[in-house]
């Protein structure tokens, strides 16, 4: 998302903040459907087809999820049948799958979060406040794709220099365990260096500056002020109770109500959000284009 890294790293992290944790603490369905599908259409956004295939990877943990939920908890008026002895309640069945799609949407708001929230906006919002923590959370966020991106580097080298056999299942687990050895000397002595260097430009030293390049502007405000209404309807939606939804001992009916119309209209804008200014973008980049 082009326009979505313009905006500022406090704007960005305030955004995914609020956006996840409506997910995780609003257990309604509709809720988490709606969560669901923004994730999903922001994937799609920031990666294209490519998209399709990371979240098939999780469709094991929803059913996983949705399956197990069933099989230990027997709470629920409605048993469906019987499994040694145990009633396996809809109630439980229906928890199950909520759950598995509040689990489905989170992970796909880190993933797009950790593609738009890069280390150095990670450093500029806590290297001032907490410095230790702030490279902490950077390294953390950017060791897993260099760790990936090195061992492919390592395991095409050996390949060419004759090292790497995968002839049989054996020498197949040997080479990659000589690899992930190398890889993790590597990760070590990386790590020692990236300390002396922070060290020696005394990153821990107070009244230390750091460079920044982001700046609050306009479009930031807006967003800011967009993004908090739709937050602070959602919040008092939940609070109030207009959001409340029981599972146990039997769930209650979907029923569409003016308020809970306009709660689900205003988290459906604030997923939105994002998507929206990148298509406002784009239509506004091919209008300018056409004028040339």
């Amino acid at each position: 998302m082009k326009k979505l890294n313009l905006f500022h790293p406090v704007t960005l992290l305030i955004y995914f903040l609020t956006v996840t944790g409506i997910t995780m603490f609003c257990f309604h369905l509709v809720i988490l459907v709606i969560s669901l599908c923004g994730a999903v259409i922001f994937r799609f956004v920031c990666r294209g087809t490519r998209a399709l295939r990371e979240m098939l990877l999780y469709v094991p943990m929803f059913i996983i999820v949705a399956a197990v939920n069933p099989l230990f908890s027997h709470r629920g008026e409605s048993a469906l049948f019987f499994l040694n002895g145990n009633p396996v309640t809809s109630e439980a069945i229906y928890y199950g799958i909520s759950l598995a799609v509040m689990l489905f949407a989170v992970m796909l708001w880190f993933r797009s979060f950790s593609a738009v929230f890069t280390s150095d906006k990670l450093m500029f919002v806590f290297g001032r406040v907490i410095p230790k923590t702030g490279i902490v959370l950077s390294s953390a966020l950017r060791f897993i794709p260099w760790f990936t991106r090195q061992y492919k580097q390592v395991s095409q080298t050996q390949k060419a220099l004759g090292v790497y056999s995968d002839i049989n299942y054996t020498n197949r687990i040997k080479s990659n365990l000589r690899v992930f050895s190398v890889m993790v000397t590597w990760s070590l002595e990386n790590a020692v260096d990236t300390a002396d260097s922070m060290r020696a430009r005394g990153y821990e030293l107070p009244g230390h500056k750091t460079f920044s390049r982001y700046y609050f502007k306009i479009y930031d405000a807006i967003f800011a002020a967009a993004a908090g209404l739709c937050v602070l309807l959602a919040v008092y939606s939940i609070t109030s109770g207009i959001l409340a939804y029981n599972y146990y001992p039997t769930y209650d009916a979907l029923t569409l109500s003016p308020a809970a119309a306009v709660c689900f209209a205003a988290f459906g804008l604030l997923v939105l959000l994002p998507v929206i200014y990148e298509i406002k973008e784009k239509i506004v980049w091919k209008y300018c284009a056409s004028k040339i």
